[in-house]
């Protein structure tokens, strides 16, 4: 009888297993939408991520001074197209700490402006640079010409100050209140730049 009790038991297990399992269909067939789970019918909207609107750079040649030797140089990203006045700004920027850490320094002030024909860029400095000394106008003529002739169509620069033309130093110990070109600072233009 005990045999015959374990088999009946074994028996009801396994109709309690085969009862609990999920049911097997041989052909696929379609649930009605009101028997579907909250949900699923819905299809989950598709994120998106906005992304803030990017601003279209150009790279642009800056001199820069350096503790001894020629000026060095870098390259800045300014915004697109860019006029001789975004040049002269990113020119009279602090350098960056990676530019710092090389030794690189710019005699350069802001506050000036250019304009451009024929090739020549116009520059009006600040009352600031009268009072430079000669050592630190000659550096920022020399910054100014290297980096406004690395530009495209600028070939030489012309300097003013308060509305009439200004004397400024040359690479040679002379002045001139004519157009400069990096000709005139052989020793401080890069090669790079020549």
């Amino acid at each position: 009888m005990k045999n015959g009790c374990r088999l009946i038991a074994l028996g009801a297990v396994g109709l309690c297993i085969a009862g609990c399992g999920v049911p097997t269909q041989s052909v696929a067939h379609s649930t009605p939408d009101d028997q579907v789970p909250s949900g699923l019918l819905s299809p989950t909207p598709p994120t998106s991520t906005t992304l803030p609107p990017t601003t279209a750079t150009s790279a642009v040649t800056i001199c820069l001074t350096l503790p001894i030797g020629p000026l060095g140089t870098v390259v800045r990203q300014v915004p697109a197209n860019p006029t001789t006045n975004a040049v002269l700004k990113a020119l009279a920027q602090d350098p960056t700490t990676q530019e710092k850490a090389l030794g690189l320094g710019t005699s350069v002030t802001s506050d000036l402006t250019a304009t451009v024909q024929k090739g020549i860029a116009d520059v009006t400095l600040n009352p600031e640079f009268a009072s430079n000394s000669s050592a630190d106008q000659l550096t920022a003529v020399a910054q100014i010409v290297c980096t406004l002739t690395a530009q495209p169509g600028i070939g030489q620069v012309q300097f003013e100050l308060g509305g009439t033309a200004a004397a400024v130093p040359r690479g040679d110990g002379s002045s001139t209140s004519d157009p400069v070109s990096r000709d005139d600072y052989p020793h401080l233009i890069p090669a790079t730049i020549r």
